[in-house]
């Protein structure tokens, strides 16, 4: 039930009927004026009710922090009672390929820059075959730092001996570069938390270690993964709107936060999600380009909202998404004819639209 918050206008309107009902006794068969804009006692019951009200906006700002579902200032609060922390930034790290001379040794630490992102190796090497490559990490946590395949890092100070002032990135990329957790992400890990009530090492808590790792966006466990005694955490990393499959080093550090904290009894294994691409046949009406972009966005959203890793679309709640599109009249939902059952490691992605004209 929310806190009622009353304006000045009201509270200073109760505080005159109560100035007027006390007087009466005493003021004879005339009362007492407590209306009036310049009366005293309604100029006291206005500066009184602006007193009040500060009151009541500070009993509104308690509550709202003293709940984790509408928290804001306290939410750090409630997450470290519940041992929910904050994921943080991340930095971005990959390969990179120097071209030289054979021969050449390159040692660890060379500074690279790309916009405002500097990299550094962190391993060095000898020249041989004309290429040298190296791991690097880039140095400032986020996304900034996700640098596509053969993506060009020039170095900060020139080496002599190469044959350019550059640094290649290689396959497949710099990843793993993410931003702090949003607010509004961390806030629903700590109220699932708070729901599942899990015990240590139940099902429920697997789910909670692995989402705390940075970058993770979805993930489900399955229980007998290989075998008694076994559960398979599976996870996609990014975005719930934007998943993506984990790289080989964010699968490690998310097994690796998991068996950090599992029964010693029990083995939990890091799966990579497979991303399931849903295609799709609309007769669309209206069938305009921003009635299109409308129902586009409204099944991308539904499929980030449900059916989760492994689950099943059900093809009425699909058509209800595109339904709910800004701008959709009617439609007409051809393709899937059925609901659509993913496998156990399988999140559903939007896949290709087909529409059936105008």
């Amino acid at each position: 039930m929310p806190l009622p918050l009353p304006q000045p206008t009201e509270i200073a309107e109760r505080l005159a009927a109560g100035y007027e009902q006390e007087f009466a006794a005493v003021a004879g068969p005339e009362g007492v004026d407590a209306r009036s804009a310049n009366a005293p006692l309604a100029v006291l019951a206005r500066v009184q009710a602006m007193g009040a009200f500060d009151l009541y906006l500070y009993l509104q700002r308690l509550a709202q922090e003293l709940m984790p579902d509408t928290a804001t200032d306290d939410l750090a609060r409630h997450a470290d009672v519940w041992g929910i922390a904050r994921r943080p930034a991340a930095p971005a790290s990959g390969f990179v390929t120097f071209t030289g001379t054979n021969g050449l040794v390159l040692p660890s630490g060379i500074a690279l820059k790309l916009g405002d992102i500097t990299v550094l190796t962190t391993a060095g090497g000898t020249i041989a075959g004309g290429t040298l490559t190296v791991a690097a990490t880039a140095q400032t946590a986020g996304a900034a730092g996700n640098f596509p395949t053969s993506t060009a890092l020039p170095l900060v100070a020139p080496i002599a001996g190469l044959s350019a002032q550059v640094a290649l990135v290689v396959a497949p990329g710099f990843a793993g570069g993410v931003e702090q957790e949003a607010e509004e992400d961390w806030r629903t890990r700590i109220l699932a938390r708070i729901r599942a009530g899990v015990p240590y090492g139940q099902l429920g808590g697997y789910a909670a270690w692995a989402s705390a790792v940075p970058g993770v966006a979805v993930v489900a466990e399955r229980p007998g993964w290989v075998g008694l005694g076994t559960v398979g955490v599976i996870v996609a990393m990014g975005t719930r709107l934007a998943p993506a499959v984990p790289t080989g080093p964010e699968l490690a550090a998310v097994q690796a936060a998991l068996d950090a904290q599992r029964p010693v009894t029990a083995l939990a294994v890091a799966v990579a999600v497979t991303l399931t691409p849903v295609n799709l046949s609309i007769f669309l009406s209206p069938d305009t380009t921003a009635t299109r972009a409308a129902v586009t966005e409204a099944v991308a959203l539904f499929l980030a909202s449900e059916p989760g890793i492994g689950g099943v679309i059900q093809r009425s709640r699909l058509s209800e998404a595109i339904s709910s599109a800004t701008g959709e009249y009617a439609h007409r939902l051809d393709v899937p004819s059925g609901n659509i059952t993913l496998g156990s490691a399988a999140l559903a992605v939007p896949g290709t639209i087909t529409w059936l004209g105008a």
